[in-house]
C-alpha cells in the first residue's frame, strides 16, 4: 500500500462552485452503476471526432440526448431515474440545494483506456441560459484513478490544480467555475478496487447534466 493511501481524504471545495468527494459511492453502489451503465450503453459506443477531424483519444457513449462537437441533439436511451435520484444526492451532499430541482437530460459516459487522456476543454454545449445559471455538472469515477486537471475560466494556461480522482469519487462543476478549462492528464494503472466488477483496465466516468431548458 503506498503511503499516501493512509492519509485520510476528505471533501473539499477545490474551486467556487467545484466539489470533490471521496469514496462517495461505496462498492456496492458502484457495481450497480457499473451494471446499468453496460445496460444503457449497449452497442452505443462511438469515438467522435472534432470540427478539425481529429479523432478523440477514447470512445464515449450517451445515456439521454446524445453529443457530438459540439451540439446535443434526439435521445437514443433516456436517462434511468436511478442516475436522476444518485446526480440530485450529489447536488445535497456538496450543499448545491439552490440548483433543485434538477433532472439530468444527458449521461456522458467516458470509456478512458490505460495510456488514453482529455486534453483541457470547457463544457459549453448546453443551451447558454443553463450556462448562465451555473447549472452544475455531476461526475462519478470508476475504475482506475483519473488524474484531474482543473485550471481557469479565462484561458488554458496554469496555474493547475491537479486531483486523483478514484473509483467512486464525486466531482461537482457548478457556478461560475463550470465553465473552468478540465481535462484528464493520465489514467493509473493498478488502481482499480479489487472488488469492482471492470471488464478491462481503465476508467470508466459518468457525467451528467442538463443540456436543453425544455
Amino acid at each position: 500500500m503506498n503511503q499516501l493511501d493512509l492519509i485520510p481524504r476528505s471533501q473539499e471545495q477545490i474551486a467556487p462552485g467545484v466539489w470533490h468527494v471521496p469514496d462517495w459511492l461505496p462498492i456496492d453502489q458502484q457495481n450497480a452503476v457499473l451494471t446499468l451503465l453496460r445496460h444503457c450503453t449497449r452497442k452505443g459506443w462511438y469515438t467522435p471526432k472534432m470540427l478539425n477531424g481529429t479523432p478523440m483519444k477514447h470512445p464515449i457513449a450517451c445515456i439521454g440526448l446524445q453529443w457530438r462537437p459540439y451540439e446535443y441533439y434526439e435521445a437514443r436511451v433516456p436517462v434511468p431515474g436511478e442516475f436522476i435520484l444518485m446526480a440530485v444526492q450529489a447536488l445535497i451532499d456538496t450543499n448545491l440545494q439552490r440548483y433543485l430541482p434538477f433532472t439530468p437530460d444527458t449521461g456522458i459516459v467516458n470509456m478512458f483506456p490505460l495510456g488514453s487522456s482529455l486534453g483541457l476543454h470547457q463544457d459549453k454545449s448546453e443551451d447558454q441560459p443553463l450556462i448562465d445559471a451555473g447549472s452544475p455538472i455531476v461526475t462519478v469515477s470508476l475504475g482506475d484513478s483519473g488524474m484531474f486537471r482543473l485550471g481557469n475560466v479565462a484561458h488554458r494556461d496554469p496555474p493547475y490544480k491537479d486531483i486523483e480522482l478514484r473509483s467512486g469519487d464525486l466531482l461537482v462543476m457548478s457556478g461560475h467555475s463550470r465553465l473552468a478549462y478540465h481535462g484528464i492528464t493520465e489514467i493509473l494503472p493498478n488502481t482499480c478496487p479489487a472488488d469492482l466488477e471492470m471488464q478491462s483496465p481503465g476508467r470508466i466516468s459518468l457525467t451528467m447534466r442538463r443540456a436543453k431548458e425544455e
